[in-house]
């Protein structure tokens, strides 16, 4: 019987990762949240807010048997999460790959990614069909507690100089600010199609959009 709800739970979360941040609902983000709470690496958020925050961030990546996660010396900016599946480490300095260890599911890799501007200690491959929670360097940086208050400043003065929003007074201001987040976007990057729902509003910090 746990079994069978294990496997529910993981297939629920598969699919709720896969939809766009906008479309999910409150319960799929708690869900989301409840899964990523007991990782060590998210005690550094905030509050139980700042996690259900992030939890509307994260994403799956699907990967078959033998297909590359990452490679050694690779920049990291992501952390994953093993949702399903298992994956295997290697060393790549020489000729032959040296195999180094095998990480099933629940558990976790790339958090250095989280804290430190290093590449890849090592590369990594998928031993069978894995499903990877992805999380994103740029988002939970704003949601660690020692950045989350930074963050908040910094959208609440961009706000303030916003003429939507700089008439409004400072408790909603602040609301808004503490329910936004920051998000680059590279040269020629799509921010958003026309036609297409969007649950958004985009305010340019930095740069120039057309």
């Amino acid at each position: 019987m746990l079994h069978a709800e294990a496997q529910l739970i993981e297939s629920s979360l598969a699919f709720i990762l896969q939809l766009p941040s906008e479309s999910r609902t409150e319960k799929q983000n708690q869900l989301v949240a409840d899964f990523i709470s007991s990782g060590r690496y998210f005690q550094k958020l905030s509050s139980s807010e700042a996690l259900l925050e992030l939890a509307k961030h994260l994403t799956l990546e699907i990967h078959h048997k033998d297909s590359v996660v990452f490679h050694q010396n690779d920049m990291g900016e992501t952390f994953y999460i093993i949702l399903k599946g298992r994956v295997g480490g290697y060393k790549e300095d020489s000729l032959d790959a040296e195999f180094l260890f095998t990480l099933n599911a629940g558990s976790a890799f790339g958090e250095l990614a989280l804290s430190l501007n290093a590449p890849r200690s090592c590369s990594i491959r998928a031993l069978e069909y894995t499903e990877l929670v992805v999380v994103r360097k740029e988002i939970y940086s704003q949601f660690e507690s020692g950045n989350r208050n930074k963050v908040i400043h910094q959208i609440k003065v961009l706000l303030r100089h916003n003429p939507s929003f700089g008439m409004l007074e400072a408790g909603k201001l602040g609301h808004i600010a503490r329910r936004a987040f920051l998000k680059d976007f590279g040269p020629n990057e799509i921010i958003c199609r026309e036609g297409e729902r969007s649950h958004y509003v985009y305010v340019v910090q930095k740069g120039k959009v057309g």
